[in-house]
């Protein structure tokens, strides 16, 4: 499963759904057709399947576009965060050798310092409604000259195994460094999500998070997912965000701490009486932030999640109302036997495969009372006191939404 398959078959299933909101709406169909005719645009500049692209463009729905554009091209995306300065961005540019550079009016100048001496084709890329600058290539008339079918045979298949995209990193502790993402892995984290906020079909999603950032990405596919309607925000205002939310009855947020925090100062955040889903990452979040956001917006899901960048996730903490500081507990990739608590070592398996241990008998006494509860004394319950409600007991535990319980220890 590949991104660009993501957003094709959506489209076949829910053709007249609105998949991008805002000003400027477009239903799934719209939107797979100028993606189909964006990939054909940039082919006609030179980009062949697995060529890399870097992406240094304000977000919002065209910088969405390109990168789902190249996905179908079979091209590595590589969008560029825009507040690097001219030597970071040099650095990422040198390190990820990209074919094809697009900018835009707003990254121009930066990007001709950047260059520097680096031999690199750049293009500045048009795709908005207004004019577009002395110079800019219009990508948007390139692309409405493409036919909006699906792209020719002659695009290679692309496996689980290629990249999809490679994401750089804010460089806070040295340079900023590369992180190559394969399909495969986009698609399992863009699940992964859904299943973790427990997002419905049709689900309203904000698109504020910048799309340099696994937050932004993260937000786009796993709208794509579930053929909801992706609401984008080029830049972040708290005010303009609110109208957004309510305009458009926004049911799902993934934001960073400050961006609540913004939002909560406006005094208007209980206006979004749509949002049933809220989720963070990039940082810590307060017990006062926590409680406030809980009780203005009271979420049905409130979901931290930690490491995102380079696995996601590493951990989510499932349930921020009721622990405000934690992250979860330790995590492994899923099927590989190995965890992140054994620094590399092998995870032992318990109960051992059939092939190993036929029957619990042949298992070591300490294992087998642990698991089949052989030798254990009963835990006594506790007395219930004449004229009190019958205690519990257990005491009932909330599932959380990966199934560990709500009150586990960090």
């Amino acid at each position: 499963m590949d991104a660009a398959q993501l957003l094709t078959w959506t489209a076949e299933r829910y053709p007249h759904r609105a998949a991008v909101g805002g000003p400027d709406p477009v239903t799934y169909r719209e939107w797979d057709a100028r993606t189909n005719q964006l990939a054909r645009a940039l082919a006609g500049l030179g980009v062949r399947p697995r060529d890399r692209v870097a992406f240094l463009m304000a977000g919002g729905e065209p910088m969405a576009r390109l990168h789902l554009a190249a996905q179908k091209l079979g091209a590595v995306a590589v969008p560029l965060s825009t507040r690097f300065g001219p030597a970071e961005l040099a650095h990422c540019l040198a390190d990820a050798a990209p074919g094809l550079i697009v900018g835009d009016e707003t990254t121009a100048h930066i990007l001709d310092e950047a260059r520097g001496g680096l031999r690199m084709r750049s293009v500045l890329a048009h795709l908005g409604p207004a004019t577009p600058a002395p110079g800019a290539a219009d990508l948007g008339a390139l692309a409405a000259a493409e036919p909006d079918g699906a792209l020719p045979a002659g695009v290679p298949p692309l496996s689980g195994r290629d990249l999809s995209v490679m994401l750089y990193t804010s460089g806070t502790t040295g340079q900023p460094k590369g992180v190559p993402r394969s399909h495969a892995a986009e698609h399992a984290a863009a699940i992964a999500h859904v299943i973790q906020t427990q997002q419905r079909p049709g689900e309203v999603t904000l698109g504020v998070m910048p799309l340099f950032h696994t937050m932004g990405l993260r937000t786009l596919l796993a709208s794509i997912a579930v053929a909801g309607t992706w609401v984008p925000q080029a830049r972040f205002d708290a005010e303009r965000s609110l109208e957004l939310i309510t305009g458009h009855g926004v049911t799902s947020l993934y934001l960073v701490p400050t961006v609540y925090w913004s939002l909560l100062r406006t005094g208007r955040l209980g206006e979004a009486a749509s949002v049933r889903r809220l989720s963070y990452a990039g940082a810590a979040m307060t017990p006062a932030l926590a409680r406030d956001l809980a009780g203005t917006l009271r979420p049905e899901v409130f979901v931290n999640h930690f490491g995102s960048t380079e696995i996601y996730t590493f951990t989510i903490g499932p349930d921020a109302v009721a622990k405000p500081g934690c992250a979860g507990r330790a995590g492994c990739s899923p099927g590989s036997g190995w965890s992140t608590r054994n620094r590399g070592r092998r995870r032992t398996r318990w109960p051992p495969p059939a092939s190993r241990a036929r029957s619990p008998s042949a298992w070591p006494a300490r294992r087998r009372s642990a698991a089949t509860g052989a030798g254990r004394t009963p835990t006594p319950r506790p007395s219930v006191t004449a004229g009190t409600s019958p205690a519990t007991w257990p005491p009932p535990t909330r599932t959380a939404i990966c199934g560990w319980p709500a009150g586990s220890t960090t």
